[in-house]
């Protein structure tokens, strides 16, 4: 609670909602989604989220930044090999 930074892992909503309903049983319970990551991260009241193993279903990076936003106010950013944050 008040973490400096969150690393989570990520699946577009609007991309989900597109995707056949047995391949969204298993996403479901083994991923969370951007609106999904973005509570988590206003509850725990974290400073940065940084996404990563990022499931885009067809969406975009822009989609899913805006999806995360939706739920949480803060610093969000696309995870990238050997970024710096």
């Amino acid at each position: 609670n008040g973490c400096d930074v969150l690393v989570h892992e990520v699946y577009s909503d609007s991309g989900f909602a597109l995707m056949r309903p047995e391949r969204q049983q298993y996403h479901v319970n083994a991923h969370t989604s951007a609106t999904g990551v973005g509570r988590i991260a206003t509850k725990g009241r974290a400073k940065l989220v940084i996404l990563t193993h990022i499931l885009f279903f067809g969406s975009t990076e822009d989609r899913i930044l805006r999806e995360v936003r939706s739920t949480y106010a803060g610093a969000v950013v696309m995870g990238r090999d050997l970024g710096r944050y």
